[in-house]
């Protein structure tokens, strides 16, 4: 197993945890690159599969950021269940430090739902119900929590990004 395969193994688990079914396949991740940017290669790859829908652009591309916060902060609490761990027993502290520079970096918004994803990843997988909800590039919040399995959930969403 390839370096990058084994991070991708850790990330199918931390992505899959919020947003669902994830595609197959693996991104081209350049010979060298460190731990942090194949964990940041692997996560967006695999988000981008399950949000890159084109529905509501502004929305998606959010999320795929916060999941991008999120796998990081999750790969450094994690990282001992990743095999390259044994070789590389630093890179929880770097994957830490990447999801400080990450988050420092993102917008509002993207800071937010990550916040979200930590607090309860359990409530995530609701996020991939915007898709029966988009008019126009945006979401329809409103008819999404009449919807939704989980309300609140989405309500938070909504008040993210009524946030200007």
């Amino acid at each position: 197993m390839s370096d990058a395969e084994a991070v991708m193994a850790l990330q199918r688990a931390i992505v899959g945890e919020v947003l669902g079914d994830i595609p197959d396949g693996m991104p081209d991740i350049p010979e060298g690159t460190d731990v942090r940017g194949m964990v940041v290669a692997c996560a967006r790859h695999l988000a981008e599969g399950v949000m890159s829908r084109g529905l509501a652009p502004e929305f998606e591309a959010t999320v795929v950021e916060a999941t991008v916060i999120h796998a990081l902060a999750a790969s450094a609490v994690r990282w001992r269940e990743c095999p390259l761990s044994q070789s590389h027993p630093e890179a929880g502290g770097q994957l830490l430090a990447g999801m400080i520079s990450e988050t420092q970096s993102a917008s509002y918004r993207a800071m937010a739902i990550s916040g979200e994803f930590r607090m309860a990843p359990w409530r995530a997988k609701e996020v991939v119900g915007y898709r029966d909800h988009c008019s126009d590039g945006r979401v329809d919040f409103d008819s999404w929590a009449e919807a939704s399995g989980d309300p609140e959930f989405v309500r938070n969403l909504q008040a993210i990004f009524s946030r200007d």
